[in-house]
């Protein structure tokens, strides 16, 4: 559900990848690949369609991606729960208790 500016959340976004990386044979892609598949996993809005202002070139959506990575120590990210690891090279891999994660929270 897009938040009070009508955009996806990071939180949303961090399901998408963990779907995404669930359907992955070794469970991993790089970031690029993962900004191509994203839009098949969550309806993204007008809002995430804008592009960046510190970014150039580079949609909101994307941005929140990337900050994945950046916000790793903020209590809810989702590399910090354990769900998803940064693999080097850029890019993410979901971990057994990302899979465990969407075998209980996710209904689609």
């Amino acid at each position: 559900m897009p938040n009070a500016k009508g955009r996806t959340t990071e939180f949303e976004v961090s399901v998408a990848i963990l779907r995404y990386l669930s359907t992955q044979p070794e469970g991993c892609a790089s970031l690029e690949e993962i900004r191509v598949a994203i839009p098949y996993y969550i309806p993204l809005t007008r809002g995430d369609l804008e592009y960046s202002v510190t970014r150039p070139g580079e949609q909101l959506w994307e941005q929140l991606v990337r900050n994945i990575q950046s916000h790793h120590t903020s209590p809810n990210n989702f590399i910090r729960l354990g769900y998803l690891e940064h693999v080097p090279g850029g890019g993410y891999g979901i971990t057994q208790e990302g899979r465990e994660y969407l075998e209980e929270n996710d209904s689609e």
